[in-house]
């Protein structure tokens, strides 16, 4: 009886689980300090990223419970000085990444040389690893000619990895064991330049390798099983297959500052020609799943960008909002979820997923509020910190400063850098600023200095906001002790 109990007991929670409705509120998967991000990509139920530094690329895993560095690389090497020795010296670098919920994978190449002699040379460096296991290099080839192909082309669909290598060919490599790899060639004096994988097809655009090759003017869906190729569009800079070959092509702008000229159309191998979609979307990014196609697309307002899905037959549908100016790196989408990451109160970025189905959207304002900045303060014989509180709303990270006139002149006497983040429960903190010893002694001399409070902050799009107020400190005969409460930094 008891076990029986247990069952019926089970089943009912089962049950209530399941009749209970999946949240659709975007999730946030990660807080990134920097705002500059390579991806991000969905890979299961946790996103793949790059975060990129002045001294670094760090390789990060995250999800709504768990954050994993995988590695971290050499920045992007600077381009030559001006002032260059050797005319025509050049540095070039580029990268990729892309991943699934069996296959992580990044791509950069590093080419390097003197376009007036012709004299140059490219590495290529793969690196990859399941999501649970070791992450690091897996291959790695370098190439000595001038005009030899060097493209970070790269791709993962499963456990699979389309890559292309130092002779332009494009080797896919099943990473599970199970299968040989397969090499696809676009033809002797070819080398592919980007490409998608999705199933057995392989969508790429090619170029010539040679000083007096024929540029190419199409886009090639290929199947790689049967090392035929099934149709072909016009080239289109940017596009994505799905795994019936159905290919999705956006003509945006780069940036997202213009959505009035962008063209979204899709083809397939029943029918190789081009279906426009009613939908102009605002950046050249574009994923096929499922039947349905992410975009950056306009919002009621010209100036919002909307996370959009697309279907084949027009129908749209927003699943984030991307407020306006606030977008950082890219967007994935791999049927069930979509992932963007956008700059937040702190000077970085979040990093958010948000559900393909029944969305709930969120309101991203831009403005990050700073505000009851104090009007006076006081100091005993042996205080030296003036108390400054400043609230947060949204959170902030930025700088105080405190500035009094000292001899007919503004002279800051104290300041510090601040953070409150925005789920701190002490969104309005009281921060304890060191006055000069100079301006102290002057303020017991005098009794009072008339100065400034001024706050320095960003806003989400990266817009300096400055707070100010006037602020008197006068001379007290006792000090004081601790802040009451729990809210002082």
């Amino acid at each position: 009886m008891r076990g029986r109990g247990l069952v019926v007991f089970v089943a009912v929670i089962v049950a209530a689980v399941m009749a209970a409705p999946a949240s659709a509120e975007p999730t946030r998967v990660d807080r990134i300090p920097g705002d500059v991000i390579e991806g991000p990509r969905l890979a299961g139920d946790s996103v793949f990223y790059g975060e990129v530094g002045r001294h670094r690329i760090a390789l990060r895993l995250s999800s709504s419970i768990a954050r994993r560095k995988l590695t971290d690389l050499s920045p992007p090497p600077s381009p030559p000085d001006e002032e260059e020795e050797s005319p025509g010296d050049y540095v070039e670098y580029s990268s990729n990444i892309e991943a699934s919920a069996d296959w992580l994978a990044y791509k950069d190449v590093v080419s390097s040389g003197n376009a007036r002699y012709q004299q140059g040379m490219s590495r290529l460096t793969l690196l990859g690893g399941t999501l649970t296991g070791a992450f690091g290099q897996t291959e790695a080839c370098t190439n000595s000619n001038y005009y030899g192909p060097a493209a970070a082309a790269l791709d993962v669909d499963g456990a699979r990895e389309a890559s292309s290598n130092c002779d332009g060919s494009v080797v896919i490599r099943d990473r599970s064991g199970a299968s040989a790899d397969t090499t696809v060639s676009a033809g002797g004096t070819l080398a592919i330049a980007d490409l998608d994988l999705a199933g057995r097809y392989l969508a790429y655009n090619a170029y010539p390798i040679t000083p007096f090759g024929q540029s190419q003017t199409v886009t090639v869906v290929h199947d790689w099983v049967s090392n035929t190729k099934v149709y072909e569009v016009p080239r289109a800079a940017s596009f994505d297959v799905q795994d019936d070959g159905t290919l999705a092509v956006s003509t945006g702008q780069i940036d997202d500052l213009d959505c009035s000229d962008g063209k979204l159309a899709w083809y397939s191998v029943a029918q190789p020609t081009e279906h426009v979609l009613p939908v102009k979307p605002c950046t050249n990014e574009v994923r096929i799943a499922g039947g349905r196609i992410a975009v950056v697309a306009a919002g009621s307002d010209d100036t919002e960008r909307m996370a959009a899905l697309v279907g084949l037959d027009g129908a749209r549908s927003d699943v984030a909002r991307l407020g306006t100016g606030l977008r950082r790196g890219g967007l994935d989408f791999d049927g069930e979820r979509v992932a963007y990451a956008l700059g937040n109160c702190l000077g970085g970025a979040d990093l958010f997923t948000a559900p393909a189905a029944s969305p709930v959207l969120r309101d991203e304002p831009v403005a990050c509020p700073v505000g009851k900045l104090p009007k006076k303060d006081s100091l005993g014989p042996k205080d030296k910190r003036a108390f400054v509180n400043v609230s947060c709303p949204r959170g902030c990270k930025g700088r105080i400063d405190v500035t009094a006139k000292i001899g007919g002149k503004t002279k800051r006497i104290g300041g510090l850098t601040m953070t409150i983040a925005p789920e701190d429960l002490c969104l309005e903190k009281i921060h304890r600023v060191s006055i000069t010893s100079s301006a102290r002694a002057l303020l017991r001399r005098r009794g009072s200095l008339l100065g400034r409070v001024t706050v320095t902050t960003s806003d989400r799009n990266g817009a300096p906001r400055v707070t100010s107020r006037g602020f008197r400190l006068t001379a007290a005969s006792k000090n004081r002790g601790t802040p009451p409460g729990d809210c002082w930094v």
